[in-house]
């Protein structure tokens, strides 16, 4: 991209990020106040245990031509 063209799409962006309300419950949302940790901790006494499941089954497949050689 040439300067004047990145500069343009910078200014834009900030324009319209700076001119767009945020929604009125951002503060008051539970996700931004959470106390969860990012570590895993131990379940609760008297919690199931989930099942594990027997098997993973994955799948490759290749999309499109393959590359001609370039030798």
């Amino acid at each position: 991209l040439e300067a004047s063209t990145a500069g343009a799409i910078v200014l834009l962006m900030f324009s319209t990020a700076f001119s767009t309300p945020l929604p009125c419950q951002l503060a008051f949302s539970l996700s931004r106040s959470s106390s969860a940790s990012w570590t895993p901790v131990d379940a609760p006494d008297g919690t199931a245990a989930r099942n594990k499941p027997k098997s993973v089954t994955r799948s490759t497949s290749t999309v499109g031509l393959p590359r001609e050689s370039k030798i």
